[in-house]
C-alpha cells in the first residue's frame, strides 16, 4: 500500500475498495486527522490494524482482507465518532469483551468471519445491526444482553458455540426484523416472548437443540416471511401448528428426523409457501 499520507492532512474520504492492495496499513494514515470515511474492503491487506489518530472516523470498512491481531487492542482509541464498523472476513482474534463499550455512536457492527472467541457482554441500547457470525464465540446469553432500551433491527449470532436457552428478554428488541441464531448449541424451549416482536420478518433457529414445541405466539408475527427450524432433531410427526403459518413463504424443516405428518400438518395448504 502506498505511503506519504502525512502530506494529505485535509483528507476526509478514502475509498480504495475492490483492488489488489497488499501490505499493511501505513502508520502515517493516522495523520489524516479529518478522515471520516475509510473503505479498504476487498483487498489483500495484512498485518495488524493501527488506526491511532483517526478520532473523527465515522465509517470504517475493512471487510475481505487478511488483517489480524487482537480486536481489543484496535478500537477503543478510534471509536469516539464511529457509526459504522465492518471488519468481517479477516483474521482478528481474541475476546470482544468491552472493546466497543466506549463507542457511544456505533450503530452498525459486523465482526463476522473472523476468529473471535469467548462470550458476549455488550448491550444493544444503541446498535441497530450486529453480526458475529462464523466465529468461535461461546457461552450463554445473559438476560442483560437484551436491555429494555434495545434498538436492534438485525442480530446475527449464527455459526458459533453459544449454549443454553435464549433469554425471554429478547422481546425487548421491539424493532428486530432479522434474528439469526442458527448453527449453535442453543437448547430448551423457543421463547414464546419472540411472538411479541411484531417487526420480525426472518427467524433462523436451525441447527440447534430446541425442544419441538413451537410457541403459538409465533403465529402473531404477521410480517414473518422466513422461518428456519431445520436440524433441531424434533423427531416424530411434523407439528400440526405449521398449518397456521399462512404468512410464511420460506419454511425450512429439513434434518429433523421426522417420521411423517406432511399431510396431517396441513403444510400442503400453505398457498404462500415458495420453499419447503
Amino acid at each position: 500500500m502506498f505511503y506519504n499520507f502525512s502530506a494529505m492532512t485535509e483528507l476526509t474520504y478514502i475509498d480504495l475498495s475492490m483492488n489488489t492492495i497488499g501490505g499493511s496499513i501505513p502508520a502515517d494514515l493516522g495523520q489524516c486527522k479529518n478522515l471520516r470515511f475509510l473503505n479498504l474492503s476487498h483487498n489483500i491487506i495484512d498485518g495488524e490494524l493501527n488506526l491511532t489518530g483517526l478520532n473523527n472516523l465515522q465509517v470504517l470498512d475493512l471487510t475481505m482482507n487478511r488483517i489480524h491481531g487482537e480486536i481489543s487492542l484496535t478500537f477503543p482509541g478510534i471509536c469516539d465518532s464511529l457509526v459504522v464498523a465492518n471488519i468481517s472476513n479477516n483474521n482478528f482474534t481474541g475476546e470482544i469483551g468491552s472493546t466497543f463499550d466506549q463507542c457511544s455512536n456505533l450503530r452498525y457492527l459486523d465482526l463476522s468471519y473472523n476468529n473471535l472467541t469467548g462470550g458476549l457482554s455488550l448491550g444493544f441500547d444503541k446498535l441497530k445491526e450486529f453480526s458475529v457470525s462464523k466465529n468461535k464465540c461461546n457461552g450463554s446469553l445473559p438476560s442483560s444482553f437484551f436491555n429494555p432500551n434495545c434498538t436492534l433491527q438485525v442480530l446475527d449470532l449464527s455459526e458459533n458455540g453459544f449454549v443454553g436457552g435464549v433469554p425471554k428478554e429478547i422481546s425487548n428488541c421491539k424493532n428486530l426484523e432479522d434474528l439469526n441464531l442458527s448453527g449453535n448449541n442453543f437448547s430448551g424451549p423457543i421463547p414464546e416472548e419472540i411472538g411479541s416482536v411484531m417487526s420480525l420478518q426472518a427467524l433462523y433457529l436451525g441447527s440447534n437443540n430446541f425442544s419441538r414445541d413451537i410457541p403459538e405466539s409465533l403465529l402473531s408475527l404477521s410480517n414473518l416471511v422466513f422461518l428456519d427450524l431445520s436440524r433441531n432433531n424434533f423427531r416424530g410427526e411434523i407439528q400440526e401448528i405449521f398449518r397456521q403459518f399462512t404468512q410464511v413463504k420460506f419454511l425450512l424443516l429439513h434434518g429433523n428426523s421426522y417420521t411423517g405428518g406432511i399431510v396431517t400438518s396441513g403444510i400442503p395448504n400453505l398457498v404462500n409457501l415458495s420453499r419447503l
